[in-house]
């Protein structure tokens, strides 16, 4: 099964961090990696620290538990797309009105759900939006692409990763775009 995957997590340098926070960067580095793979389910903590090079009370230090990491992990990913997306987002500042549009979580609805696509990653990354969004009054987050890949049917809009959208999907996500503005900007 082809697993949903932002990229590699280049790991820090050892002299970069003190130990307690290398040894967080090496179990967010490895959890990636082995929840890429595995899943929620099927990972392992002591899989995930046995990667990381840790002693698996290390997890339960920095994390309290698996679950906890994988939000862990989710936060992590959210704060390394918007970083890298912080020059796109200072763009909206040249517009009078800017419409930002959320990621499906669920996509083809709760029932659909998508095991390669964990929710809580895309809603880390809503949540970072949002933030980022309420200190420019003139941009407006939207969900309606998030509301019309979550309806019945709408995961044939995504690609097999979950994430981007086949030809008929750009339409939907342009239509999309176009309610938006049209509702946020009234144009």
């Amino acid at each position: 099964m082809k697993r949903f995957s932002l990229a590699a997590v280049p790991a820090p340098e050892p002299a970069d961090l003190g130990r307690g926070a290398a040894a967080r960067q090496s179990l967010l580095a490895a959890a990636i990696e082995v929840f890429g793979e595995r899943g929620l389910e099927a990972a392992t903590t002591r899989d995930i620290a046995q990667r990381a090079g840790q002693n698996i009370a290390t997890i339960a230090y920095h994390f309290g538990n698996k679950e906890g990491l994988y939000l862990g992990v989710a936060e992590h990913i959210a704060g390394l797309l918007l970083a890298r997306t912080a020059p796109l987002l200072d763009e909206a500042d040249r517009f009078d009105c800017a419409v930002w549009l959320t990621l499906p979580t669920r996509p083809g609805g709760d029932g659909a759900g998508r095991p390669d696509f964990p929710p809580a990653e895309a809603d880390a990354w809503n949540e970072r939006v949002r933030a980022e969004a309420a200190s420019r009054p003139h941009v407006h987050v939207s969900e309606e692409w998030q509301r019309t890949v979550e309806a019945d049917g709408g995961d044939r809009l995504l690609q097999d990763d979950g994430v981007h959208p086949v030809r008929a999907g750009h339409l939907a996500l342009a239509a999309a775009m176009d309610r938006a503005l049209a509702e946020e900007c009234g144009r």
